[in-house]
């Protein structure tokens, strides 16, 4: 059987491999904990909130906050894999999916063989690009090998595992799936431990082996349920009662809909102004709808969705009277309304960035997720493309590492990002650099 003709693999992980696990060494040691959340700086941004309401629930947001280092990252999948790995059937082959260089996966290939390798333990026969709808025709039970960072809700794993499940259907068995991961929720355990079925709607235990090394508590765990919508009222309430969880990592901020991406960001003083209860094609206000949608995710009965309601809907309504400029129009938003006070440690907002923020989006536009601004009929065309711009991996912090060229190109470019990080680093040390977030690999201060 000729492997390169029915897997689509990929040679150039295993050639850049030592480079990448030197990158990785040195990220451990000089990146570390760069990004933690600055004490002093989110005490003042909680106490800067402009209500009692939202400076609890700025409260909320801070002591929501999962910070994982990169060294936390790799003692969490170096832990299972210690646990796990030797107990894989050794007698075939082993696969190792990795994906795109510049996706989580290709990240999470490299701190496993960091840790299959320092430990001397069977390195994997194969590294794949894809995984093909016929895998388990070519694997058999020979073990394939996904290690990721977070399943925060567990929508993309999950449809990966069932896309599998759904292509080894009728007859053949699944392919025999470990998937390694540093974190995960209820509900995305939940997902992952079914896989969708070829009748619609219908579900079955997942044959797939999912391994975890933490379970983080949903937001309506952890606060009850009407302290979880605040949360996203104030903070993303424009991705239906997402996130889930308030979790980053050294190596990134995942977007609007897995966590609370632009509040961690820039920590931002949410405006008198700020008014969510527009009303929706229905004719219903925004506001309930997100409750339903926090509701329904935490798992709750609809017959139970309306029991705290009121009481909620009595404080948005003294918030509002409260708190709302008497011209609560959409050029009077736009003019000194946004403030930004950032607490996380390493994140620099570049000033001109910022400027841009302020002059032309108010707070409901600034919080717009990727998709809602794509879509989005009632922004310009410069306010979504200035949304959009905030989305870019390089007007992110935390920026995702693993899309930096050095890894999403390989060592063949070590010489010349060598030759320009170095004159970053020299900019740098006369205070040129204007940079929303630093991604250099220098020692952290």
């Amino acid at each position: 059987m000729n492997l390169n003709l029915d897997l689509d693999l990929d040679t150039k992980f295993g050639e850049n491999l030592d480079f990448h696990i030197k990158t990785l060494i040195r990220l451990i040691s000089n990146v570390s904990g760069r990004y933690s959340v600055n004490t002093e700086k989110s005490i003042k941004w909680i106490n800067s909130q402009k209500s009692e309401l939202r400076i609890n629930t700025a409260r909320d947001f801070i002591a929501s906050i999962n910070y994982i280092s990169i060294q936390e990252y790799v003692n969490g999948i170096e832990h299972l894999i210690l646990e796990s790995y030797n107990k894989i059937n050794m007698d075939g082959k082993i696969y190792m999916y990795v994906g795109e260089p510049n996706k989580s996966y290709y990240f999470g290939a490299i701190v496993a063989m960091y840790i299959i390798k320092k430990h001397q333990l069977r390195q994997p026969d194969y590294f794949l690009k894809t995984i093909n709808e016929d895998l388990s025709s070519i694997t058999g039970n020979d073990p394939v090998i996904l290690v990721d960072d977070m399943a925060y809700s567990g929508s993309q794993h999950g449809t990966l595992l069932s896309k599998i499940y759904l292509a080894s259907l009728p007859g053949s068995s699944s392919p025999n799936i470990y998937l390694f991961l540093y974190g995960l929720n209820s509900i995305s355990h939940r997902k992952l431990s079914e896989v969708q079925t070829k009748k619609k709607y219908t579900y079955a235990p997942s044959p797939f082996k999912i391994l975890y090394y933490r379970i983080f508590p949903l937001l309506s765990e952890q606060f009850g349920i009407a302290r979880a919508f605040f949360l996203c009222y104030f903070f993303s309430p424009h991705t239906s009662g997402y996130p889930l969880v308030n979790v980053y990592f050294d190596h990134k901020i995942a977007d609007d809909v897995s966590t609370f991406a632009k509040g961690l960001a820039y920590g931002p003083i949410i405006p008198n102004s700020f008014v969510y209860d527009t009303l929706s094609d229905d004719d219903e206000p925004q506001s309930s709808i997100l409750w339903y949608d926090c509701c329904r995710l935490a798992g709750m009965k609809p017959h139970t969705w309306s029991v705290e309601w009121p009481a909620v809907q009595l404080q948005l309504e003294r918030e509002l009277d409260e708190n709302a400029a008497p011209d609560n129009d959409k050029k009077s938003v736009r003019n000194g309304q946004l403030e930004f006070m950032p607490f996380l440690n390493g994140c620099h907002i570049s000033s001109g960035l910022l400027k841009k923020i302020k002059k032309r989006l108010n707070y409901n536009m600034f919080l717009m997720d990727h998709d809602t601004a794509s879509k989005s009929k009632s922004l310009t065309d410069d306010e979504r493309e200035l949304i959009l711009l905030l989305h870019m991996n390089t007007n992110r912090c935390v920026q995702a590492l693993y899309k930096h060229p050095i890894f999403t190109r390989g060592s063949i470019q070590k010489k010349r990002l060598t030759k320009k990080r170095k004159a970053r680093n020299s900019n740098n040390s006369r205070g040129s650099n204007n940079s929303h977030n630093s991604t250099s690999y220098n020692k952290k201060k």
